[in-house]
């Protein structure tokens, strides 16, 4: 699985200390990383979730060897 901009705490961290390091707003350092989302927000971490149990369900026994994007399109964009 490769999820992306996934909401969390150390997410947060990390746009405090971009927006201290800059010296631009968390604010703009946080609309910056979405912008680069297509479906214009984070993921959450139930979204990343389901995709686990998904996988490790039953319903994901015929699959083998795949990459699930978890990523709201981002890397449709690269």
């Amino acid at each position: 699985m490769i999820p992306s901009v996934i909401h969390s705490e150390r997410l947060d961290q990390t746009i405090r200390a971009d927006a201290v390091r800059t010296g631009k707003p968390e604010a703009e350092m946080r609309a910056a990383r979405v912008a680069r989302i297509p479906l214009g927000r984070m993921g959450e971490s139930r979204e990343v979730g389901a995709v686990v149990a998904f996988l490790a369900s039953e319903l994901a026994s015929f699959v083998t060897g795949s990459a699930w994007a978890v990523d709201g399109g981002a890397a449709a964009v690269i």
